[in-house]
């Protein structure tokens, strides 16, 4: 058995069981970016047993990549045939939370902001009311007034109740502080657990 099989075996054989993956932008679009991973996914894709939840990027971006393309990707790089039953493509933009991350607000008062528009339905942050900002960031909200007024972020059109069902997901893709970085605050804003695969992340 070689080094690559090794890798994967410990992951399979865990303890914990877990069984689907979340993988974020690995995809033709970022191929210069997912070269130095791609070795590792396809092993990881050729011997895994779960289901893989495969989020991408495309049309609604202007991106071409679609499952089709995607998936002959995938077998060009010596993905096998079985292996890609095992996907679930789910076109996504991203971006949703990026404003607010790149003006330095704090991870956990993003997420405060996360759970209170999934809780009451608003899309944009722009529609929430200065005494609603308040209740959410408590003596933060002045801290982070000149940020909340200058720009804005939004829900992503994915199912958190669906993504409850995945928690204790294997999450692997990129780019670490860019799409899965905001993936991960969506996942935790809700308890959703997950585990990082470094190999697999760019």
């Amino acid at each position: 058995m070689n080094d690559n099989n090794l890798i994967w075996e410990k992951y399979i054989n865990e303890d914990y069981n877990r069984n689907c993956t979340i993988s974020i932008d690995i995809q033709p679009e970022y191929q210069n970016y997912c070269n130095k991973i791609m070795n590792n996914f396809v092993n990881f894709l050729n011997t895994y047993k779960g289901d893989v939840y495969y989020f991408y990027n495309g049309s609604d971006l202007g991106i071409q990549d679609n499952p089709n393309s995607i998936s002959h990707w995938l077998l060009e790089h010596g993905v096998e045939e079985e292996a890609l039953n095992k996907i679930i493509f789910k076109e996504k933009t991203y971006g949703f939370f990026r404003n607010f991350m790149n003006l330095g607000m704090d991870r956990n008062d993003i997420i405060k902001i996360i759970r209170y528009m999934v809780m009451n339905q608003i899309y944009d942050s722009r529609d929430i009311e200065e005494e609603n900002w308040i209740s959410i960031l408590g003596d933060n909200y002045k801290r982070f007034e000149r940020i909340i007024n200058s720009d804005s972020i939004n829900l992503p059109d994915i199912s958190i109740g669906h993504l409850k069902t995945l928690s204790g997901c294997y999450l692997i893709g990129g780019g670490k502080d860019q799409c899965l970085s905001e993936f991960r605050f969506l996942l935790e804003a809700f308890n959703i657990k997950y585990k990082l695969i470094n190999s697999l992340i760019y």
